[in-house]
């Protein structure tokens, strides 16, 4: 932003001047017209020194009138040449020569770096799982078998035990086997137990902030301007 500023003698171009800068997008509160010593206060906030203050204060106590404007850097030349057009009046020779004063404000900024800290939640997941394992070994069975022999005999048997042979007779004996038999019993072999502790560290920080610094270099060979 440029605040271009033009000195006249005469009220009656103060409606043409604002015509003009109206028709380069310069309205309503962009264009101020000082008429009285008091006034010259104001231009403090428009960022002129105050020498560049005690000057224009001067010239409002001199019956003269002040307008400023501020307009985009873009539209500063074309500013000036409005007012120097509606017979802006020359500034001090100590100033230079030129009819309009003319300002641009670099702004000087810095960073400021807030170390804070915020809570970030994560964890530990423990979980069991089932896992299968093969087991092998070999046990001893005892197997009982009944033998059936048959021999041949050559005796006579009594008339008693011939009676007795000749009824039916049944001999029964039985066989135990022994067959392999798992069973499954669950043992506790250990625990996972899990808890959590609270413990503070300390961290170092480095971050850069970044800050902006006018710097002053005069130039020759050129047309000075009040800005």
């Amino acid at each position: 932003m440029t605040i271009v500023i033009g000195v006249y003698d005469d009220s009656a171009k103060i409606d043409p001047v604002r015509k003009a800068l109206g028709k380069l997008g310069c309205r309503g509160e962009a264009i101020a017209v000082h008429q009285n010593a008091g006034d010259a206060d104001a231009l403090e906030d428009l960022g002129f020194d105050q020498d560049e203050i005690d000057e224009l204060r001067a010239e409002l106590e001199e019956g003269r009138i002040v307008i400023t404007a501020r307009v985009s850097d873009e539209m500063a030349d074309q500013a000036v040449a409005v007012l120097r057009d509606h017979g802006a009046l020359p500034a001090e020779e100590e100033r230079g020569q030129s009819d309009t004063t003319e300002r641009q404000t670099l702004r000087e900024v810095e960073e400021e770096v807030s170390i804070g800290k915020r809570a970030v939640t994560r964890g530990v997941r423990v979980r069991t799982n089932v896992v299968e394992q093969p087991v092998r070994e070999t046990v001893s069975l005892r197997q009982e078998k009944v033998k059936v022999e048959h021999r041949d005999r050559d005796e006579e048997l009594s008339p008693e035990e011939a009676e007795k042979a000749l009824k039916p007779e049944v001999v029964e004996m039985q066989e135990t086997v022994e067959e392999a038999e798992v069973s499954k019993a669950a043992r506790l072999i250990g625990e996972v137990n899990v808890s959590k502790t609270v413990e503070t560290r300390k961290e170092t920080i480095n971050e850069t902030a970044r800050r902006t610094e006018a710097e002053v270099e005069r130039t020759e060979g050129r047309e000075k301007t009040r800005r």
